[in-house]
């Protein structure tokens, strides 16, 4: 008897004899019914199991799962039991192939070929691998190829052709890096191979084709396995002094979007205002005495000196122009903090640069200077710091709009009198009582999240980039006026991720890509801008809806999948009952059952249930 048939027979001589039952006692009594039914039939589910873990075995050594058909490459003609699977108009090409021939997209006229390691290679690779055995008898050992492991141990140092399979043998045995793979191998299929390592069928869902890696290797990210698909909305269209612009936001926060869309839209004027402060870098470094800090530090004040160090400083790049250098000291030791605009550019890397050319000069006339650490923390880099939001670092940003008091009640169904009240209490009192740095506004980081993800920004970077005060104010006319201001957005239009086709195009959409030949700086200028005017935007709407009570209703409606992601179940051995492919289980508590009638009556389990 299977075991699907078993319960079946059981659950009809349960509901028999449990007819008239309240729903707290069906679902206690249903749960004791299962824990005892596995109890006693533990050794046929057990081979009901092995017997699905055969088939599914036999399934997947005779077809492909349609993910893999359509999400992987073919890499090389192999022998008929250790080919790889390729899609059929492909197939047609590699039959008149010889064996050992390795296929690259651009020969079937894809600009990315489906691509995938076989199955079956993979697994053999991986159990020879954790079989441990001894290197002679690794050495008979042959992969897609044929060949034995000092053969293509031999073949990658000298840099003769290997196939995606051998590579990942070797990558399993620890001759070869992740790093090392790209080196070797085209982009994707190095990022197959890395995949195929990490695990047979982990990456389902996590796409790696159809992506111009050239962009990334060597620039944004090492030891690729795919990339992050991330939702991109748009708010807008967002009125800056005299234009106009939609912005993306990439974000998986539901609501988000919406609520900077409505208050994009709500003033009759809106100003921005861009300071460039300039990127910061503070090595800390160490003489012998206190004494010869203070020496270095009035040497730095004469204005001669301190050419001589911008000299050098800005003999390693263009774009950097040094503004200051201001040196702290504690002891003997000092924190030597350099302020210099960069162009487009963030300019964490140019400004590191030029710093560690100035500390070597500085080195010259100060012989006993020992340098500690390029960073000394006293940048400050990634971290809130109260030196960025009273000195500021970047750029510093400033935006201001006036909301008619008409605008207020129809659109904003508040009044301005009550928000200026909400945020004198929430934004000042409130975040001053909590010891906020940088934290009196509602939520700006949620929008320089959302624009920096979209355009290629450092992520890291808002964790001091969002440091904002926002201002809310009856004006003289009775309308709502409202500011920002944001003292150090650490932007740019050119290098670090902003390369990145998808971000470039967020960019563009924003009039702000790449360099600004014109005037350098001003397309990080208008980045700024933009970043400082959607968050007004996005504080505008988040404190209407805080003061109308509108904020859960919104969430509820915009932030709350209505999917069946984490389907429930009776907690049975700590597993769903799974028979035939068929979560019982899930069926019994989340479907209709219909037991067998037993007499005139019949019980629908539904009902109670």
């Amino acid at each position: 008897m299977g075991v699907y048939t078993k319960i079946s027979d059981d659950l009809h001589d349960f509901f028999r004899t449990n007819q008239i039952r309240t729903s707290i006692q069906w679902n206690a009594d249903l749960e004791k019914f299962f824990q005892k039914w596995i109890a006693v039939n533990s050794q046929l589910i057990e081979e009901e199991w092995k017997l699905m873990a055969e088939e599914d075995e036999q399934k997947q050594d005779n077809e492909h799962y349609e993910y893999s058909k359509h999400d992987n490459p073919a890499f090389t003609i192999g022998k008929e039991t250790d080919s790889f699977d390729i899609e059929d108009e492909i197939g047609k090409r590699c039959l008149s192939m010889d064996v050992g021939t390795q296929c690259s997209p651009q020969d079937f006229g894809f600009v990315e070929a489906p691509l995938n390691l076989n199955e079956k290679i993979e697994d053999q690779i991986r159990e020879g691998a954790d079989e441990g055995g001894t290197e002679e008898e690794e050495e008979q050992v042959t992969t897609t190829g044929g060949r034995p492991l000092d053969e293509i141990k031999i073949a990658w140092k000298t840099n003769e052709k290997v196939t995606p399979g051998e590579a990942l043998r070797l990558l399993n045995r620890g001759f070869v890096k992740h790093r090392e793979l790209e080196s070797r191998l085209e982009a994707v299929e190095a990022i197959a191979v890395r995949r195929a390592f990490v695990g047979k069928n982990v990456f389902r869902m996590l796409p790696f084709r159809n992506y111009d890696y050239k962009y990334v290797t060597n620039s944004c990210c090492e030891n690729v396995i795919g990339y992050m698909p991330l939702p991109v909305g748009i708010a807008g269209p967002l009125r800056i002094n005299d234009y106009s612009v939609n912005v993306p936001m990439a974000t998986t926060e539901g609501a988000l979007v919406a609520s900077t869309n409505r208050g994009c839209r709500q003033s009759k004027w809106v100003r921005s205002l861009v300071s460039e402060v300039g990127m910061t870098r503070a090595p800390v470094v160490e003489f012998d005495s206190a004494i010869e800090v203070v020496q270095m530090r009035n040497w730095l004040e004469n204005e001669k000196n301190f050419d001589l160090v911008k000299k050098e400083f800005e003999s390693t790049s263009k774009y950097a122009k040094l503004r200051s250098i201001r040196v702290v000291q504690d002891g003997k030791m000092a924190f030597i903090r350099f302020v210099a605009t960069t162009g487009d550019a963030m300019g964490m890397n140019m400004v590191s640069k030029g710093t560690s050319a100035a500390i070597k000069y500085l080195n010259r006339e100060f012989t006993s200077m020992k340098l500690i650490s390029l960073s000394g923390n006293y940048c400050v880099d990634k971290k809130a710091a109260a030196i960025n939001y009273m000195e500021g670092r970047g750029r510093e940003v400033v935006a201001e709009a006036e909301v008619p008091a008409s605008v207020c009640e129809k659109l904003l169904h508040t009044t301005p009198k009550a928000m200026a009240e909400a945020a004198n209490a929430k934004l000042r009192i409130g975040s001053d009582r909590a010891v906020c740095l940088g934290g009196n506004n509602a939520h700006a980081a949620n929008i320089v999240a959302a624009i920096f993800l979209a355009t290629g920004q450092d992520a890291a970077q808002v964790v001091s980039s969002s440091m904002c005060s926002t201002r809310m104010e009856v004006s003289a006319s009775g309308d709502l006026y409202v500011s920002v201001t944001l003292p150090c957005l650490e932007v740019g239009t050119v290098g670090g991720g902003t390369i990145l086709l998808p971000q470039r195009e967020c960019l563009q959409l924003l009039g702000c890509a790449g360099p600004c030949q014109s005037l350098p700086g001003g397309h990080a200028n208008r980045l700024a801008e933009v970043i400082a005017v959607t968050v007004m935007a996005g504080e505008l709407s988040l404190m209407a809806a805080l003061v109308t009570d509108e904020l859960v209703s919104s969430h509820m409606k915009l932030n709350r999948s209505r999917l069946d992601l984490y389907p429930s179940h009776s907690q049975i051995g700590n597993r769903p009952l799974i028979i035939s492919g068929v979560d019982i289980t899930q069926n019994l508590f989340n479907r209709s059952i219909q037991p067998k009638p037993h007499s005139s009556q019949s019980s629908n389990c539904s009902n109670i249930l």
